[in-house]
């Protein structure tokens, strides 16, 4: 399942290069600085987001510490990429066109959301789980809701692309609503990927016997 869910990952994160570079322009820094958005959203918030997740169920045999150092720095990764994302959007929609308005769709008020959970996650997991580092027992208290609390972020977060994606769709393919056009197509196969790679995540996550057993050097 674990190899089903990476191969998945790895097929959307070609699929939305195919989809960037084809079909939206490319990646630059000038006529096509947007696309680094749903880049950098899908692979920080999605795909990278997952693996920050799963890294206590793969990393089983590799000792807490750097277990809890891997998790941090991995969150800390996503935090750059989803910064250099909203960078993207803000300075691609820094014309005073109509286009150019911010938080009025559903997927911005989502977008928002998660960002702001997920900030929230990252300074308290840290604090809490790394530095200065809880008491054992609040540490404990606190970590079904950390647990729940990542869970709801990663939710939110595919729901967050998947929005955006159709929003994308809607405002770049021309003959989106009339006829199946391949940019069309390819953006439902890789929300379709998502939805596949966001399930076989939460199984993962939710199989209690895939759950790291302390090691005695611990």
């Amino acid at each position: 399942v674990y190899i089903a869910t990476q191969l998945t990952g790895l097929l959307i994160f070609v699929l939305l290069l195919v989809v960037l570079i084809k079909y939206w322009g490319g990646l630059n820094f000038t006529s096509a600085y947007f696309n680094f958005h749903p880049l950098f959203m899908v692979l920080g918030f999605v795909l990278l987001y997952s693996n920050t997740a799963l890294l206590y169920r793969t990393g089983r045999g590799v000792q807490k510490w750097s277990l809890k150092v891997g998790h941090a720095s991995m969150n800390g990764t996503i935090a750059v990429l989803v910064a250099l994302a909203l960078t993207a959007v803000v300075i691609a929609k820094g014309g005073a066109s109509a286009d150019s308005r911010h938080l009025y769709t559903l997927h911005s008020w989502l977008g928002i959301v998660t960002c702001i959970l997920f900030v929230s996650q990252f300074i308290a997991g840290f604090t809490a789980y790394l530095f200065p580092g809880a008491s054992p027992h609040l540490r404990k208290a606190m970590m079904p809701y950390h647990r729940a609390n990542g869970l709801l972020i990663f939710a939110l977060a595919v729901a967050t692309c998947l929005t955006g994606l159709n929003e994308k769709a809607i405002f770049s393919v021309p003959d989106y609503t009339s006829v199946h056009s391949w940019p069309g197509v390819l953006v439902n196969v890789i929300s379709l990927l998502l939805v596949v790679f966001a399930s076989l995540t939460v199984f993962l996550l939710g199989r209690r016997q895939y759950r790291r057993v302390p090691l005695p050097s611990d």
